[in-house]
């Protein structure tokens, strides 16, 4: 533990020490980082609002998707894949989402209804924060989601 004494000549010998040119520029670095950290867009605040029209089915249903409701499952999400033509977004956000909806697809065989509808809606929230989707084209896929999903688990 440092004395009040040695814990002021550290002090000293650091600010002696530092160049003035490396001073400034530590600073600028600094006040850049601030800047950036003060005007960063608040993720939660879009997240309320990409779920904000959203109306959900909840019932805890821990079975798994029998064989019939697995193919259905699929077909339904081939059929989101190629209705994103649909919606204005960047190549890079449509092949994250279509990764994104694959990678559903396959967990959907081993998990159970509920978690599996959690993990579709949280990924899908998720994904449209993480990528940066306006609030149109979030709007525009969610109405998508919701029209094929339906009488699954979104109204």
């Amino acid at each position: 533990m440092l004395t009040s004494l040695q814990a002021k000549k550290s002090i000293i010998e650091a600010t002696t020490t530092l160049d003035w040119d490396k001073g400034t520029g530590y600073i600028e670095n600094w006040l850049e980082c601030l800047k950036n950290e003060l005007t960063a867009q608040n993720k939660w605040e879009r997240l309320l609002q990409a779920i904000e029209h959203i109306k959900f089915v909840s019932t805890n249903d821990q079975s798994k998707f029998t064989y019939q409701e697995y193919i259905e499952l699929t077909s339904k999400i081939d059929q989101i894949k190629i209705s994103l033509d649909t919606i204005p977004l960047l190549e890079e956000q449509q092949l994250a989402i279509i990764n994104q909806l694959e990678h559903l697809n396959t967990l959907a065989k081993d998990l159970n209804k509920y978690d599996w509808k959690n993990l579709f809606i949280g990924t899908i929230i998720s994904v449209i924060i993480q990528l940066y989707v306006s609030k149109e084209n979030a709007d525009k896929l969610w109405h998508l989601i919701r029209s094929v999903f339906s009488n699954l688990f979104l109204s």
